[in-house]
């Protein structure tokens, strides 16, 4: 282990009999001091050789920075030089397709606006083609409606008129029913009466009836306006 320099300053020894200190360990002490002292300046030697090749090192370090810096200066000089040269081809690409997409566009909004025009005038067409359809739908309705109106009259009349006869049909009906029954009362009747003028015509031809005996039966039948009596 190196020693210190408080070890050295405190540093004590046995005394002799005469008075000296201990010769042996004078002299290992020395010996130590003179070991670590020679290490020191071996050390302090490398260490100087070392700052001197530092040094060295540091100058060819700063002259390949300096190198590096120069080509790094070159490099960024061109590499702005190629960038401004692209940046101006980007800017021209861009013009240029700026004003093709620009054109492209005025040509379109042209287009657009022609067939905007187009589909306008169209629609308008459109439009008044359906309000004259419209008109015309409107107006025959109308006519229907005054045509179905009138008919709708006409076969109210004509049911009126059809009522009127049917009813009148039918009091003539019932009355020829009435006179119908009356002829039919009056023919049951006349003959009720001829069948009682046969059977006494019977009588009288068989001989049944004597002369004088016959009373009313006798008197011969009388034609009068409602039949025979």
């Amino acid at each position: 282990m190196p020693l210190l320099p408080e070890e050295i300053t405190s540093q004590s020894f046995r005394r002799q009999r005469w008075g000296g200190y201990d010769r042996g360990q004078v002299d290992a002490f020395l010996q130590c001091v003179q070991l670590d002292y020679a290490a020191a300046i071996h050390r302090i030697g490398a260490v100087a050789e070392d700052r001197s090749r530092s040094a060295a090192s540091w100058d060819e370090l700063a002259r390949e920075l300096a190198a590096i810096a120069s080509d790094g200066h070159d490099a960024v000089r061109k590499a702005r030089d190629d960038a401004e040269a692209e940046a101006t081809a980007i800017r021209q690409r861009a013009e240029h397709a700026a004003a093709a997409m620009l054109e492209h566009a005025e040509q379109a909004a042209a287009a657009t606006t022609h067939q905007a025009e187009q589909l306008r005038s169209a629609a308008q067409q459109y439009a008044d083609n359906a309000s004259k359809r419209l008109d015309d739908a409107r107006q025959h309705a109308q006519q229907i409606e005054d045509h179905a109106r009138h008919r709708a009259d006409t076969l109210r009349r004509d049911a009126d008129d059809r009522r009127a006869r049917l009813e009148a049909a039918e009091r003539n009906l019932l009355d020829r029913l009435r006179e119908t029954n009356g002829a039919i009362n009056t023919l049951r009747s006349q003959t009720e009466l001829a069948d009682q003028l046969q059977a006494l015509i019977n009588d009288v031809q068989t001989g049944t009836i004597t002369t004088g005996s016959a009373g009313p039966a006798s008197e011969e039948p009388t034609a009068t306006n409602g039949g025979v009596h």
